[in-house]
């Protein structure tokens, strides 16, 4: 089983004690994923794709963890899913992977991790029941107690003649606590009919971003080219929020903004190419909705640095306006080292 939920006596008893928690609506929150490779479906073993520099890829596996998962609210709160672990697999047929019931009715992001958390990393598998996503697995994910998981389980063939069959086989299997990456995803979603779906697009073109497809490419643990895997994996565009909002306009107008890098140590970079041409207001507040930074001093099309050096680690909103409207919405965090 992909996923699984554990429910301790704690959570019985805050939901049964707390008014708050009470009174909050719950609702199914349910993660689709959507699996590409560049602009078509991704079917494995028979999907041939072009990945950055033209070569051809084939895959046969394709799975990754999800851990740490928070899901951001609309007034910029974080609701962590306690105890939540995703093996998403591209060789599964049902794309769904249910989370349980969360006091939740609308969110403008999410916080993830790809892979898992050095706390589980190293523990016995065998601890776990049969389904758990930490568990024993047809095809296994598990490296042994020392190197703990593979985050990340890349395998196909490539192809190296140019004839435009893939047929030498490369496997990247990403391991280590080191590899642990940071995500946040920025888009809308709210809840339908007691449902919160939140849709995220893949695209494992992007993976080998950069990477030299060349030679013998058999790289299992923490060598640089896993680790450029990775980074690819958290910086690249491999995985993204579907756009799901009641206001698309926005949606449509935050593809011209981008935050990088993010999460964001001393500093990060707005990014803006808006189609109007005008110069934009921006205003980054906190999650008490303090504003942080203020200018309108940011070009239309180019860029402009945050500096973040002197704020506390935590997540920020950075709101775009025009003509005093709201046109646009990025989610970034800001981290200490």
């Amino acid at each position: 089983m992909k996923y699984f939920i554990t429910l301790v006596f704690t959570t019985l008893f805050v939901c049964a004690f707390s008014p708050v928690l009470r009174a909050q609506a719950e609702n199914e929150v349910i993660f689709t994923f959507r699996y590409n490779a560049g602009v078509q479906p991704l079917e494995l073993n028979q999907t041939v794709f072009p990945v950055w520099d033209g070569t051809k890829v084939t895959l046969k596996r394709a799975a990754f963890y999800l851990s740490e998962i928070e899901l951001i609210r609309s007034d910029s709160t974080t609701l962590p899913l306690e105890d939540l672990y995703l093996l998403v697999n591209a060789g599964e047929a049902d794309p769904n992977y249910p989370a349980g019931a969360w006091p939740v009715e609308q969110i403008i992001g999410v916080v993830l991790h790809i892979g898992v958390d050095s706390a589980h990393n190293h523990l016995d598998p065998s601890g776990y029941p049969a389904g758990h996503p930490l568990g024993h697995q047809k095809d296994p994910m598990h490296w042994g107690w020392v190197a703990g998981y593979r985050f990340l389980s890349i395998d196909g063939k490539v192809d190296q003649d140019n004839d435009g069959v893939p047929e030498e086989p490369l496997e990247y299997h990403n391991i280590g606590d080191k590899l642990y990456k940071s995500v946040i995803l920025d888009g809308r979603a709210k809840a339908e009919n007691g449902i919160l779906r939140i849709n995220i697009d893949l695209d494992f073109a992007r993976l080998f971003q950069g990477i030299d497809l060349s030679g013998l490419l058999i790289y299992h643990g923490d060598k640089p080219a896993n680790m450029q895997m990775m980074d690819n994996a958290a910086n690249a565009g491999f995985i993204k929020m579907a756009a799901t909002s009641a206001t698309p306009a926005i949606d449509a107008w935050s593809q011209f903004v981008q935050i990088a890098p993010n999460p964001a140590f001393e500093g990060t970079r707005l990014l803006t190419q808006l189609p109007t041409g005008e110069t934009p207001r921006v205003v980054v507040s906190n999650l008490y909705g303090q504003t942080m930074l203020e200018t309108d001093q940011a070009p239309a099309n180019g860029a402009v640095f945050l500096d973040t050096s002197q704020w506390p680690a935590g997540i920020y909103q950075c709101a775009v306006y025009n003509n005093k409207r709201l046109i646009a919405s990025q989610v970034f965090v800001v981290q200490k080292r």
